[in-house]
């Protein structure tokens, strides 16, 4: 039996002393197991950077990273992708949380034909104690359409960031060309 692919879910942070550990709990807390997670710290003030160490203390998928100086956002975004070599990829908020089954679903799904190239399983908003607030309904099916219908499609139903939260083929999104502009994520 062939190994799974290796999912890469990175964690950029800044100051989420209040939610870093939800999020890292969702991530190891995947019922898929072939994850390495890698935190970027850029140079969180607050206890962020102390919470993840424990964690990648305890965890040895965990790979933690405390940026030598404050980079930004889109660099502390990019360095992730950088320094894997995994098949799949994702960002994920370090203020969000995964269901979890969300990396095995986007798995089955990336694994079961050659055209995708990004599953994004949606998702819900929350209060900070957990309690739906709503639904976020999305339409960014691009499937059998061209690269002109695929960005019209994406510019007419973008109502919100979260579709880069999606699970990406890595050597895809490696090829974005991220600058300082609204919606890097789009350009997959």
């Amino acid at each position: 039996m062939s190994q799974e692919p290796t999912v890469t879910i990175a964690i950029p942070m800044y100051n989420e002393e209040k939610y870093i550990s939800s999020t890292i709990e969702s991530a190891i807390n995947q019922s898929y197991k072939n994850i390495k997670i890698i935190i970027s710290d850029n140079c969180s003030t607050d206890k962020s950077f102390d919470i993840a160490s424990d964690y990648a203390d305890k965890y040895k998928n965990i790979e933690l990273v405390r940026q030598k100086q404050t980079i930004g956002i889109i660099e502390n975004f990019k360095y992730p992708l950088s320094i894997t070599n995994s098949k799949y990829f994702m960002w994920l908020g370090a203020h969000d949380i995964i269901s979890k089954g969300y990396i095995e679903d986007a798995v089955n799904v990336l694994e079961s034909t050659q055209t995708n190239v990004l599953v994004y399983p949606g998702g819900v908003t929350i209060d900070e104690n957990g309690n739906l607030l709503n639904e976020i309904i999305d339409d960014y099916d691009t499937t059998g359409l061209n690269l002109e219908q695929r960005l019209l499609r994406i510019a007419k139903n973008f109502n919100n960031g979260y579709v880069i939260h999606g699970v990406l083929k890595t050597e895809v999104v490696k090829k974005i060309p991220f600058e300082n502009v609204f919606g890097t994520d789009f350009l997959a």
